[in-house]
């Protein structure tokens, strides 16, 4: 009932975007010391169309679709990890993915997955110098030549008159997001709120906080974006969208509330491409992005297959029908991971019932985890993925079920077995059952998957009411820890594994309220070796899994295959969404380019 009504709500102003947006099948499948100074940053057609180039080409318009709204503009006000995040492609970081080392390049990165060090070059920063590490002190050298870009139309934009972005410019961004309580950073990362930030001269940024640096070294580098003081000090935030100024090859030109999002290019972005079709040509190369709100997947795939969208992403239903029906379109398969971003059920571990292991372990083994996670997301889906998800890049830090190392209470919490839950839940003191409510992020895809809970948890006597909110109201709850049961949360992604961000501290990535001393023990351990030594730290996590698992702290998400589908017309692009650094979605957006000839050629 609630695709329907979503489809039926959206459909007509989405039909109407659609068709404004119109101006060789093969599939592949993929898995995925401190440096001191950075480097700068086949097709098959159909018969009757003309070969497709490979050569780089400018112009023309990407146009990508998906089902959230596209909401927050400010990194004070908003959140910078969700989905949509328009300062991915407006803003600059500090550091950004390194592109050469993607499909376009070496080839060594096939995903765009990195490390805090690992995969990275300067965008903003152009070199750095990390000699005090352990001191926790940090400098950066700014690019220069890096202006804001001139919006004729906005008139934020004409207030920063496409000035030079300079150090002063981080200083002001950094701290704004460290000392206002309203900030993920500030709630985050509490360290950064006292960190000294100077800028001793034009050029130079300087950082000051208590070491270890790996705990706030990601923060500043790869993920809080920079913006001009002029704007923020005039308007007071940048929440409202027509105030968006930033320096990246992006500038925010329309939005349309739950429908679309368009960019323009930035004239001044000082990129150049670093892959080997394009080495050298100035970024980005489109003249516009598109992103369409379409809740409904059905509207989506018609869209797709009238080549109205030009890249697909489909599950492992539809998938093969759309790949053997459409004989022109690329695709490539990718396995998800659970856990992380994904998204989980927390719940009050500081509290009565949950603080009781016994009533955890009730939860767990009230569910059949392989039924749920191949109904939900498909054969070869996943399901372990608290604290850490499978990713290569990680892949010795994390611990699976079916490893012989994995120990036998582990494996016994995800074994299904209703009738051993009532029994804990009797120990635990319900022989009745309970009742108790969940607050819900108030999507289609997070309501599926806890009505499926609800539905097995009602079996063995717990009863939730589902309480769904829209996102900025969940969001709200989320960052502040707010709720009494149980809540769907995010928690830390891989890069922070080695703080024990989503099991330590009071950080809305600890949503499940965990104080444990052998967490913090191991943590303790790690911290030094944090970024200085990941094979030693990955070590003594995967150690720790072997305890963590069997608390059932967080309930996590399966995750399966994705296939990403995509025209011909569409290059320097391989079908996935995730972006080129961290939390980066989409940033692929400033590589990739349009083959006009060849969509024209194919009728489109």
């Amino acid at each position: 009932m609630i695709k329907i009504f979503k489809s039926l709500l959206y459909i007509a102003i989405v039909s109407l975007l659609l068709v404004s947006c119109s101006p060789d099948k093969s599939t592949t499948t993929t898995s995925s010391s401190i440096p001191t100074t950075t480097k700068p940053a086949s097709t098959t057609s159909a018969p009757t169309s003309p070969p497709s180039s490979d050569k780089p080409q400018y112009g023309g318009m990407i146009v990508v679709a998906g089902t959230t709204p596209w909401q927050d503009y400010d990194e004070v006000k908003g959140s910078p990890i969700t989905y949509n995040h328009t300062m991915r492609f407006t803003s600059q970081e500090l550091w950004i993915g390194d592109w050469s080392t993607g499909p376009a390049g070496t080839n060594e990165n096939k995903l765009g997955d990195s490390r805090p060090m690992t995969f990275k070059t300067g965008d903003l920063a152009e070199s750095w110098e990390f000699d005090e590490w352990d001191a926790g002190k940090l400098v950066f050298k700014i690019r220069k030549g890096c202006h804001f870009a001139l919006n004729p139309k906005s008139a934020a934009s004409q207030l920063v008159k496409g000035r030079e972005v300079t150090a002063e410019d981080v200083v002001f961004s950094l701290k704004q997001v460290s000392t206002t309580s309203s900030a993920y950073i500030y709630n985050a990362t509490p360290v950064l709120r006292t960190a000294e930030m100077t800028a001793p001269d034009k050029y130079t940024f300087t950082i000051k906080a208590d070491p270890p640096a790996a705990t706030w070294f990601l923060r500043i580098t790869d993920f809080v974006h920079i913006v001009p003081h002029e704007v923020v000090e005039k308007y007071g935030d940048m929440r409202d969208w027509r105030n968006s100024v930033g320096s990246g090859p992006w500038m925010l030109v329309d939005l349309v509330d739950n429908s679309s999002t368009t960019f323009d290019k930035n004239p001044t972005y000082w990129m150049t491409d670093t892959g080997n079709a394009g080495k050298g040509n100035q970024l980005p190369y489109a003249d516009t992005v598109r992103f369409l709100v379409v809740p409904d997947m059905s509207t989506m795939q018609s869209a797709f297959r009238t080549g109205r969208i030009d890249t697909f992403q489909a599950n492992w239903e539809d998938a093969p029908g759309l790949i053997d029906s459409l004989p022109d379109i690329k695709s490539a398969k990718t396995q998800n991971s659970s856990g992380n971003l994904m998204g989980a059920v927390a719940m009050r571990t500081d509290k009565t019932p949950f603080n009781d292991i016994r009533f955890r372990k009730a939860l767990f083994k009230a569910l059949d985890f392989p039924t749920i996670s191949t109904a939900i997301t498909g054969p070869g889906s996943t399901y372990q993925g608290f604290p850490l998800g499978y990713f290569d890049a990680y892949k010795d830090a994390y611990l699976s079920l079916d490893d012989p190392d994995c120990p036998p209470e582990v494996t016994d919490v995800y074994t299904y077995d209703p009738a051993a839950a009532k029994k804990l839940l009797e120990e635990a003191g319900y022989p009745d059952g309970i009742s108790f409510p969940a607050i819900v992020l108030g999507s289609v895809e997070v309501l599926d998957y806890w009505q499926v809970l609800q539905s097995y948890w009602a079996e063995v006597g717990i009863n939730i009411t589902i309480d769904a909110r829209e996102q900025g109201a969940w969001y709200a709850l989320l960052q502040k820890r707010n709720y009494e049961y149980m809540m769907w949360s995010s928690f830390a992604p891989a890069a922070q594994i080695h703080q024990c961000t989503s099991m330590w501290g009071e950080s809305a990535n600890n949503c499940s309220y965990v104080n444990d001393p052998i967490v913090v023990a191991a943590r303790e351990k790690m911290m030094p070796l944090d970024v200085i030594d990941d094979p030693a730290a990955d070590a003594i996590h995967r150690e720790l899994m072997k305890y963590v698992l069997a608390q059932c702290w967080v309930i996590p998400t399966p995750a399966g295959p994705t296939y990403g589908l995509w025209w011909p017309w569409l290059k320097q692009y391989w079908g996935f969404r995730s972006g080129w650094g961290y939390i980066n979605t989409d940033n692929w957006v400033t590589w990739a380019w349009v083959d006009q000839s060849l969509k024209k050629s194919m009728g489109h």
